[in-house]
C-alpha cells in the first residue's frame, strides 16, 4: 500500500509560450447610455494576468454609415454614451480598433436582433444528492419561460446579477482598543448587509430545431443552502439578449466547456473563433466576441422560510479568560468585539468581527437603490 500511495505524483503539462493574442470584450445593446469595449493581452500560462491595451482607437459604425468613437476612460476600457437614435433594432453594427502598434481588428457585421420581454422568472424548491446520499444539497433552481413573438430572434443568452440581504448576529455594544469601551446600549448600524455579485454562469437556447413559439422551464441559477443567500432576502436580475446564429454559436460553446467537469472520457477543449479578426493578417487569432444584441430584463424576489437549515457564519461564542486575554491582542486586532457574559463579573465572550460588522462579509451597509 505505501508503494502503491507514493507513485500518486501530480501531472503538470510542459505548454510552451504562445503568441500573446488580442482579446475583445465588448458589447452593443438596445439601451440609451455608456456601452463599453474592454481590450487586453493574453497572458502566459503559468502566470495569468489582466495586461490591458491601452491607447488604441476604437469605434463602431453601423451599416448606414454612422460612426462613434469610444474614448479610452481607463487602461484598456474604452466606453462612450450612445443615443437611442443610433440604437436600432435589426440594423447591422461592426466594432473597428486600431492597436498602439499600428494594427487593425475588425468585427464582423452583426444586426442587433429584436428581443422578447422576459417572460416570466419563477422557482422551485429542488434537492441536489451528493456523493454522499445522507448529505444533499437543498436549494431552489430559478427558471424562466421564453415566448417568441413572429419576427424575433431564434437564439438566446441570459446574464444575471444576484444580490442578497444578511445580517450580523451581534450588536455591537462593548469592544475592546487597549482598554474596554461601553457604548451603554446595543448599536446595530452595522448589523445589516447587502451584498451584489454576477453569476458566472453562461446560459444559452436556440430554438431553431423547436416547435411552437414557446419554451418553459428554462433552468437559470441554482442557490443552494450552502452559504447565507436564503436566509433573509434574495433577489436575482435575469437580462434576456437576442442573439445572431453567429454569436449563439460563440456563446454555445463557451457554456459546453464550461460545463466539462475534467472527466477522463469528455471531449477535448476545442478552439473558440470570435468574430473579430485583422484583415491584414487573417491567420492571426484574435479571442473574445463584439457582441450586438438588444436586451429585456426582469427581477425576482425570494423571501421565504424554507423547511431546510441555511448555512451561515460559524459565530459560536467563545470565552475571554485566562487562556484567551485580552492582552494578548494587538492594535492591528482592533476593535475587538465582546459579548457581555457576566457584567457584575465584567466577564465576556469573543466571536468573529462578521459576527458584529457585517462589512467583514463583504458587502455593505448601504442597501441598493432597487431593494424593496
Amino acid at each position: 500500500m505505501l508503494i502503491l500511495f507514493g507513485c500518486i505524483e501530480p501531472f503538470e503539462p510542459v505548454i510552451g509560450e504562445t503568441k500573446v493574442s488580442l482579446v475583445i470584450d465588448g458589447m452593443l445593446t438596445d439601451q440609451e447610455g455608456y456601452q463599453q469595449v474592454r481590450l487586453s493581452r493574453s497572458g502566459a500560462y503559468n502566470s495569468p494576468e489582466y495586461i490591458p491595451e491601452k491607447g488604441a482607437f476604437v469605434e463602431i459604425s453601423n451599416a448606414r454609415g454612422n460612426r462613434i468613437v469610444l474614448p479610452e476612460s481607463e487602461a484598456g476600457l474604452y466606453e462612450q454614451f450612445f443615443a437611442q437614435s443610433f440604437l436600432e433594432t435589426n440594423q447591422s453594427y461592426t466594432l473597428h480598433i486600431i492597436t498602439s502598434d499600428g494594427n487593425e481588428y475588425i468585427s464582423y457585421p452583426d444586426t442587433m436582433l429584436p428581443c422578447p420581454p422576459v417572460e416570466t422568472v419563477y422557482y422551485k424548491q429542488e434537492v441536489r444528492e451528493t456523493s454522499n446520499p445522507l448529505y444533499p444539497i437543498n436549494g431552489v433552481q430559478i427558471y424562466t419561460d421564453l415566448k417568441i413573438p413572429e419576427g424575433h430572434a431564434r437564439n438566446y443568452r441570459w446574464e444575471m446579477d444576484e444580490t442578497w440581504e444578511y445580517h450580523a448576529p451581534y450588536s455591537i455594544q462593548v469592544y475592546y482598543i487597549g482598554y474596554i469601551v461601553d457604548l451603554g446600549s446595543p448599536n446595530d448600524s452595522l448589523k445589516k448587509c447587502w451584498i451584489s455579485n454576477k453569476v458566472r454562469k453562461i446560459q444559452t437556447i436556440t430554438t431553431s430545431q423547436i416547435a411552437g413559439d414557446k419554451v418553459n422551464g428554462i433552468p437559470l441559477n441554482y442557490v443552494s443552502d450552502e452559504s447565507n443567500r436564503l436566509k433573509f432576502k434574495y433577489s436575482l436580475l435575469v437580462k434576456q439578449y437576442a442573439l445572431s446564429t453567429m454569436a449563439y454559436n460563440y456563446w454555445n460553446q463557451l457554456e459546453k466547456q464550461s460545463q466539462e467537469s475534467g472527466g477522463l472520457y469528455e471531449q477535448q477543449p476545442a478552439r473558440i473563433h470570435g468574430n473579430v479578426y485583422n484583415p491584414s493578417d487573417p491567420t492571426e487569432r484574435v479571442l473574445g466576441y463584439f457582441n450586438v444584441s438588444s436586451v429585456t430584463e426582469k427581477r425576482i424576489y425570494i423571501e421565504e422560510h424554507f423547511p431546510f437549515h441555511i448555512h451561515d457564519y460559524d459565530c459560536t461564542p467563545f470565552a475571554v479568560n485566562q487562556w484567551n486575554p485580552l492582552y494578548m491582542y494587538t492594535a492591528a486586532d482592533y476593535p475587538i468585539y465582546l459579548l457581555i457574559r457576566d457584567p457584575y463579573l465584567r466577564s465576556y465572550d469573543m466571536a468573529g468581527d462578521v459576527c458584529f460588522d457585517c462589512r467583514e462579509g463583504g458587502g455593505s451597509t448601504s442597501p441598493p437603490d432597487f431593494w424593496e
